[in-house]
């Protein structure tokens, strides 16, 4: 057995986030009743050789931050929107490319309509 299957399924901290800035990194955090949880730590505001500066850290946490609160809504509306774009198996085409499905030809690889069933299937959403 696979260390990922002997895993129970854990969720991740409930959004929104938002970031701080403290005297050695930029946290992302969860305000709580008691203060704030500490989810993760971005860069340093020392940087080395090899970290990002204070600017690209701070960009990359709010990117983070930006990321993670909007990822349930968006995952929502690719769930509602992605089946009625695909369209119903019948003659009716996908309206991301236009192909009919009662072809059988499969979609255009630049589809985003396909894309985006991708990336929920792949995410175990769709």
């Amino acid at each position: 057995m696979t260390q990922k299957a002997a895993q129970t399924e854990v969720a991740h901290t409930a959004t929104p986030w938002q970031t701080r800035g403290m005297s050695d990194c930029v946290r992302i955090e969860r305000r709580i009743d008691a203060g704030y949880l500490n989810i993760a730590r971005c860069g340093t505001t020392k940087p080395g050789p090899h970290e990002t500066d204070i600017q690209e850290t701070w960009a990359n946490a709010e990117f983070i931050v930006t990321a993670c609160n909007s990822h349930d809504a968006l995952v929502s509306a690719l769930r509602g929107l992605v089946p009625n774009l695909l369209g119903n198996g019948n003659d009716i085409g996908c309206w991301g490319c236009g192909v009919v499905f009662w072809k059988k030809l499969g979609h255009d690889p630049d589809c985003s309509v396909a894309k985006a069933a991708a990336v929920l299937e792949s995410a175990g959403a769709l």
